[in-house]
């Protein structure tokens, strides 16, 4: 009897034990917790880029302290005779980001768009759900835009679709818009890649998509 009470005991105290560890312990990171790249590496990438070749690649939130600030932006980026900016397009954090001087510059930076380089999440992508699915939006793979100059609801509405597709998969925002289509209207040649997105087949998050004039773009992506 007094064996079975004594195991009673033991068993007891080693449960008590567990249960206090499973409170006290530290809790396991969610998928879902933006990763802060510099955690990661403390170096930018600056590999020239080639384009995934139909893979969904895994990106990661990069944190707003990896920026340069605009004054930093100000000082840092230049422009050659041709019009093109001191920088190009890395693979960093599973998405292309714009290295100048081996710092990262916010592709949503007004110091782009003045050089005339655009870029903006692909809205409309719900409505047509299959497209954007089917279509490679890797990073580093071209696609190609569609101005819709009898859209009835924005008469500067450009559509983005997929290399070899003539389906569009979504729209530029309507600021964007405004700015492609004039140049496009104009007879301004410009081409445009995916910077953020996935293979054929997925479709985990909106694409990104960088716009420039088409020397601008071979420019930004050869890295020269």
């Amino acid at each position: 009897m007094e064996s079975f009470v004594l195991l009673a005991v033991v068993i007891g105290a080693v449960m008590i034990g567990a249960v206090i560890r499973w409170m006290f312990a530290s809790p396991a990171p969610s998928e879902s917790t933006p990763i802060d790249a510099r955690s990661e590496t403390s170096d930018v990438d600056a590999e020239a880029i080639e384009p995934t070749r139909g893979r969904t690649v895994a990106s990661a939130s990069i944190s707003r302290s990896e920026y340069m600030t605009a004054d930093e932006e100000a000082a840092a980026i230049t422009v050659d005779a041709g019009g093109r900016i001191n920088g190009r397009l890395s693979l960093y954090q599973g998405q292309l980001v714009l290295v100048v001087n081996d710092r990262l510059v916010n592709m949503r930076s007004r110091h782009l768009y003045r050089h005339g380089i655009f870029a903006f999440g692909l809205r409309g992508t719900s409505y047509f759900e299959r497209a954007a699915r089917d279509g490679d939006f890797t990073p580093g793979t071209m696609v190609h835009l569609v101005r819709e100059v009898d859209n009835k609801f924005d008469p500067n509405a450009v559509a983005v679709c997929a290399t070899r597709t003539a389906s569009k998969a979504g729209y530029a925002n309507k600021l964007n818009a405004g700015r492609i289509a004039k140049l496009l209207d104009a007879g301004v040649a410009l081409s445009a890649v995916s910077i953020q997105g996935d293979g054929p087949g997925s479709l985990d998050g909106r694409p990104n998509i960088l716009v420039a004039e088409t020397h601008h773009i071979r420019h930004l992506l050869s890295g020269r």
